[in-house]
């Protein structure tokens, strides 16, 4: 496929534009979906993906419901935006007909090494939290993780899409970190969160960190606990050390997300 990679801002201005066609806060994609003329189903799959995208004559989308996938649900919302841009991004689409792109299972909020499945992730995301919505939720706010869990519930997303989308465009600097539990996974922070450089890299997770606590022993917490930045970050500056900063954690059944944020 020639040209394959659109830029982020071609693809997000894409997304927007449809939800924007809506006037209600929570994106209607079964109203979508009937106006692009692409049927769905819901079935249990097993573990073998979250959503596929397939196309004989015409599109049609797969919700794995054994991973929650299904329409009504954060996840499967996610889910459903997401094959919703292999139907609609110019090059996906060209691709999946031609038979250039082959249909292939989607796991969700875990592909950040695709860079295909990276243009559905935030083809979603823009399509699920449209940039003029989503900040007019956040104006005026300070963050916190209630702030999260409020975008959360408007937009009807999981946190973990709710906390990358404020990494992204939202008010106030924060940082995103990914793991299954054999190091990181991914890490996505604000573009001026003040540490870009975890302490061991994506080797391994760092032994002082509600993370590390959940993989070694198995222990939750629920509440916001107060750290350091040495504790997961590389210090550079001797004024760093002992500089305060919070992190709560998501525990779900593919792994745990970390948000660490400065008061």
């Amino acid at each position: 496929m020639e040209n394959k990679f659109l830029p982020p801002r071609s693809i997000g201005n894409l997304a927007e534009s449809i939800a924007m066609t809506y006037e209600t806060t929570v994106t209607p994609l079964k109203q979508i979906l009937e106006d692009e003329e692409i049927p769905y189903a819901e079935d249990d799959y097993g573990n073998a993906f979250d959503g596929m995208t397939v196309y004989d004559n015409s599109f049609f989308i797969h919700l794995n419901t054994s991973r929650g996938n299904h329409i009504d649900t954060p996840r499967g919302r996610f889910t459903m935006a997401h094959e919703l841009a292999h139907c609609i991004i110019e090059n996906h689409r060209k691709g999946i007909i031609s038979g250039k792109l082959k249909p292939h299972p989607s796991k969700t909020n875990q592909s950040f090494h695709y860079r295909l499945e990276r243009e559905a992730d935030f083809f979603a995301s823009c399509l699920l939290m449209p940039e003029f919505r989503f900040l007019k939720e956040c104006l005026g706010k300070p963050f916190n993780f209630d702030l999260t869990k409020h975008i959360s519930d408007t937009f009807q997303v999981s946190l973990t899409a709710a906390a990358l989308r404020f990494a992204l465009i939202g008010t106030h600097p924060i940082i995103v970190i990914y793991s299954k539990g054999f190091g990181i996974e991914w890490y996505f922070p604000s573009n001026d969160f003040p540490f870009k450089s975890l302490l061991d890299g994506k080797d391994s997770i760092p032994i002082n960190t509600l993370m590390s606590d959940f993989f070694k022993d198995g222990k939750r917490y629920d509440e916001i606990v107060e750290i350091e930045a040495q504790d997961w970050f590389k210090i550079y500056r001797p004024q760093d050390n002992g500089r305060a900063f919070y992190e709560k954690c998501i525990y779900g059944p593919d792994g745990v997300i970390s948000i660490i944020w400065e008061e």
